[in-house]
């Protein structure tokens, strides 16, 4: 290993632990799939799990893209009646 290393300056050792990073076309997909949905539904929202489902993603999945890449949270997800 030593060797390998002074020859290529690499060790070649792919991190073990760690969460996976959310692809692009994930992230695409879940927007995509969420504004869709609002646009379909009476309420004009559209939940975690229904989301989810149409695109065949866990749950947990888009409920990250959500929360730490979109900084939605399940009350800012909805329209708000007009007046």
């Amino acid at each position: 290993m030593i060797k390998r290393f002074e020859a290529t300056e690499k060790l070649n050792i792919l991190p073990v632990r760690g969460r996976k990073q959310v692809d692009k076309s994930s992230f695409e997909d879940v927007v995509t799939a969420a504004i869709y949905l609002s646009s379909q539904s009476p309420y004009g929202n559209a939940s975690l799990s229904s989301t989810a489902n149409e695109i065949d993603m866990p749950i947990t999945m888009v409920r990250k893209v959500m929360r730490n890449i979109l900084r939605y949270y399940p009350f800012t997800i909805q329209r708000v009646q007009q007046l």
